[in-house]
Order: structure tokens, then sequence, then C-alpha cells
């Protein structure tokens, strides 16, 4: 992105502004964004969508994670990596209407939570074998919420003061991925019937 701000090259505002909505458009929800691009002498349009759709996390190429025992790095760099997960890594109970669009929204929300933890297992399990610092954050409470309306305003606003609170107590930043909820894990098993 900072190379297409700074590119000078017509055209290099739009691109980047249609980029960032691509990145926003959650396939099915949002219609995906169509972008020109040129590639053997043709001219055509690509689709974009957000890039989620493969893979909630982009730190190390996975490459490198398949050949960790190869330390493809360059040699006396200290590495720190910090992720912000925008989602909750622990399961969370959803009963789910029986009907098509409510069972396709609840699958695909099942199955970005679980690549996710995948993909944030392989990156820490990376990290602690090549000695890089590894911090992650994400949203670690439930919050009630919908999945025909992801972006309601009461739903963001809690996520919002979470994160808030959490970085102003000092507990955000966690040395390993967290896949409970801190506060019903902080509680005694009879209270969180």
């Amino acid at each position: 992105m900072g190379a297409i701000a700074n590119s000078g090259r017509p055209g290099a505002l739009k691109l980047f502004q249609d980029i960032l909505i691509a990145s926003a458009s959650i396939p099915g929800a949002y219609p995906a964004v169509l972008i020109k691009a040129e590639a053997g002498g043709e001219s055509f349009e690509e689709m974009h969508s957000d890039g989620g759709s493969a893979t909630q996390i982009l730190t190390i190429p996975e490459g490198w994670i398949a050949n960790s025992d190869q330390d493809v790095r360059p040699n006396n760099l200290k590495f720190n990596m910090w992720i912000i997960i925008n989602n909750a890594l622990m399961p969370e109970f959803t009963t789910t209407t029986n009907n098509t669009f409510a069972v396709m929204a609840r699958a695909n929300s099942t199955l970005i939570k679980a690549q996710t933890r995948s993909a944030l297992l392989a990156t820490y399990v990376y990290a602690q074998k090549n000695g890089i610092r590894f911090r992650v954050a994400s949203i670690d409470k439930q919050f009630p919420y919908s999945m025909t309306d992801p972006f309601n305003t009461d739903y963001m606003r809690a996520v919002y003061n979470l994160g808030y609170q959490e970085m102003a107590n000092g507990t955000l930043w966690q040395d390993r991925p967290v896949f409970t909820d801190k506060l019903a894990a902080a509680q005694p098993a009879e209270q969180r019937q």
C-alpha cells in the first residue's frame, strides 16, 4: 500500500481506495471490488474481496513455517511479533435458525475461527522455535451479536471498550494464544453455569 501511495502514478489514489474497500468486502455479504489489471499484454478486471477468505493471519510466509528447521532469516536480528485478532478465539455459544442463510453464516464463522486458531498456533510454534518474541491480542470475552448484523454499533462499541480497558489495565497483550474467555476462566466452575 505504501508503494502504491508513493508511486505518483495516475489512478494511484483510486487503486488505494479500491483495495481498502475490497479488504472490507466480506464474500456473500458485500460485493467484490473489480480492479483493473494487466498481465501478458492483456487488460482485464480482477475480482477482490476480504483477504480473510485466504488467510486470517499474514505474518510469516507459509514456506518458512513448513520448513522451520531451515533458518532462512537474517542472522543476529531480534524479532518481535505483535498480532491483533479482530475476533474471539474461544468457542462461542449461539443458536442458529434452521434456514440456509443462517446455517451458511454460522458455518462460515466457525470455519474462519478454526482457520484463525490453526494459523495462530502454527505462527506461535514457529516463533517459539526461532526465538521470536510473540504477542497477541484478541477478543477474549463473549459479546452477543447477530451474524446478519456483524457491524452492529452496540457490538462494535462493546468490543472497542473491552480493548480500551484491557490496554489501560495492561492486560491486552498475551504471550501465547488464549482460547478461553479470560473472565469465565477466572471464575469458579459453579459461577460459570
